[in-house]
């Protein structure tokens, strides 16, 4: 009997060995499924490779990031309380400490500069450049104070309010909602004062006075002030005032932890307990009291939101959602049926012609064409065991899915990428439809794609940055990537096995060990050298029913092909 191991299938951990699929006839067995695959990629057809390495970029943090995003090649980076552009600190002493961010990356409809806003549960900022300020302004608490000032032309009872905004050159680009309403003050053709509390806001640049028509109550644009004084005395004729005060200008919620968008022609979502928020359109600092949906019940808060092929999906622990409409008024919250939700804000991502990835309670989950179903359930069973008081560390040389703090979901070209625990990660080739596994040094967090380089980026526990899958690396950061391959568990029926010899059809760069196991025990190892040969090795006395084959090793290798007899 001549057995054949190619080692190109798909890692399963779930099936026995023993069952894995073969074919062949005429008295050669061939398989090219993956009992065991660590840092091997399987994505050609015909062979397996070490994986790319990992490379470190910029500088070392101070502390941990938990999320990146990029913007133009440029890093901003959140840790618990620190917020980071590349590796240099812009801001500190955030919130509470809370670590979960989101952000997106957005310009307001008459502010040509592109801006990040992120929220993380206590606080909500906007980064421009290398500067933090508020996202969104915080309205006055204090109304103004009405007198008589110097000039004349205005008679009458007068009430008075003021708003705090930012201006790029003339024009108005945030505003804040108005202050509380002042006390009346009457004229007889007299100017008329208006005192305000100054801002302690730093993005703040001018003060908006508004006021009423003679005898009235409503609030028209009068002018607007920079800061640095905090009176005016204004004669402006009551045909000469401007526009009305907002209402709208709500600063985004706070005390959420997820934000998506632009979505449909300029809004951002922001998710917080079981409601979803939205933004007037292309005004992303502004989020009206009455523009939010109802998702699901309260004791099912919304976990993660993200895009997929254009629409908006909202998930909960327990189920989830699509976001029919294009605008905020036809906006709809349409439950999905799907077996499960995602309690993770990270483990919920699309992937063009695939479907839509969610993280369940027992496994990884794809929605596509209507159907949900549990994809890790043919290979990776075991790693997800509810049994949890049963649980090992680790499962046929692989770590088991226990710590949810760890686990996040990312796709980078054809590859989706389920990380868990201590570097520990499910790859899924969506165009080969095959699975491995790979295992890196440290946890890896904070998962990013840098656009204009063209970079698959994360953050480490070890406070520095990584681009992942670097095709010129063969090393972590310059440690050696350890690897291993074993094929099924061959079997004779009618008699035993008396293996005679194995070839091994390597490249190396460096020597690897090939073990021959006979019914799960090895039975001789061998030591393959560097260059690509076909190696023949004559096996000591033994025999068996079960011949599994098994490589390991350190640094570059491709593993063709394995033949014994």
């Amino acid at each position: 009997m001549s057995v054949i191991f190619k080692p190109s299938g798909s890692l399963d951990c779930s099936t026995a060995a023993t069952d894995l699929p073969q074919s062949g006839a005429g008295g050669t067995t061939i398989s090219d499924a993956l009992a065991r695959a660590k840092n091997l990629t399987n994505d050609r057809i015909g062979f397996v490779e070490l994986r790319a390495g990992s490379s470190a970029v910029g500088s070392s943090l101070a502390e941990a990031i938990n999320f990146m995003t990029v913007q133009a090649g440029v890093r901003y980076s959140f840790s618990s309380t620190k917020i980071y552009k590349d590796e240099s600190a812009i801001a500190s002493s955030l919130g509470s400490g809370n670590d979960q961010y989101a952000a997106i990356q957005y310009n307001q409809y008459n502010d040509t500069s592109l801006m990040v806003y992120a929220c993380n549960g206590s606080v909500r900022k906007r980064i421009d450049n290398a500067t933090v300020y508020e996202w969104g302004i915080e309205p006055p608490t204090e109304a103004a104070t009405l007198g008589v000032g110097t000039g004349s032309g205005l008679t009458g009872t007068y009430y008075a309010k003021y708003t705090y905004c930012r201006k790029v050159g003339s024009t108005v680009v945030s505003e804040s909602n108005p202050s509380p309403i002042s006390s009346s003050q009457a004229m007889s053709n007299q100017a008329l004062r208006v005192t305000w509390t100054a801002s302690s806001d730093a993005q703040v640049t001018h003060v908006r006075v508004y006021r009423t028509l003679a005898d009235d109550l409503n609030f028209y644009h009068d002018q607007d002030i920079a800061i640095g004084t905090v009176t005016v005395d204004t004669t402006t004729a009551d045909a000469s005032l401007g526009g009305l005060a907002p209402s709208n200008h709500n600063r985004p919620p706070s005390g959420s932890d997820l934000c998506v968008g632009p979505l449909f022609g300029g809004y951002v979502f922001i998710a917080k307990d079981n409601l979803l928020y939205f933004s007037l359109a292309k005004q992303p600092e502004y989020f009206p009291a009455t523009n939010f949906l109802e998702i699901a019940e309260p004791q099912d808060p919304i976990t993660a939101m993200t895009v997929h092929e254009g629409q908006l999906y909202v998930a909960t622990a327990r189920k989830l959602f699509i976001i029919q409409g294009t605008v905020s008024a036809s906006f709809a919250a349409i439950p999905i049926e799907s077996k499960t939700g995602t309690p993770n804000s990270l483990c919920l991502v699309g992937v063009v012609g695939t479907g839509l990835f969610h993280l369940g309670p027992d496994g990884i989950y794809l929605l596509s064409g209507g159907v949900d179903r549990k994809v890790t359930q043919l290979n990776f069973e075991p790693l997800f065991s509810e049994r949890v008081d049963e649980k090992v560390d680790e499962f046929e040389g692989m770590l088991t899915v226990k710590d949810d703090s760890k686990r996040w979901f990312f796709v980078y070209q054809n590859k989706f990428f389920f990380h868990y625990s201590t570097g520990a990660v499910l790859v899924f080739n969506t165009d080969q439809q095959k699975w491995t596994y790979y295992k890196y040094d440290q946890q890896l967090t904070a998962p990013a794609y840098d656009d204009t380089n063209k970079e698959f980026l994360v953050g480490t526990i070890g406070k520095t940055v990584r681009q992942l899958e670097d095709v010129t690396s063969t090393t972590d950061a310059g440690t050696a990537i350890a690897w291993e391959l074993q094929s099924k568990e061959f079997t004779l029926q009618t008699r035993r096995h008396f293996p005679r010899w194995v070839k091994y059809d390597v490249n190396l760069e460096t020597d690897v060990t090939g073990n021959l196991n006979l019914d799960g025990a090895t039975h001789q190892s061998h030591t393959l050298t560097t260059d690509r040969k076909t190696k023949r090795r004559l096996v000591k006395t033994g025999n068996g029913r079960r011949m599994s084959i098994n490589l390991t090793g350190s640094g570059a290798a491709t593993v063709f092909a394995v033949e014994a007899e």
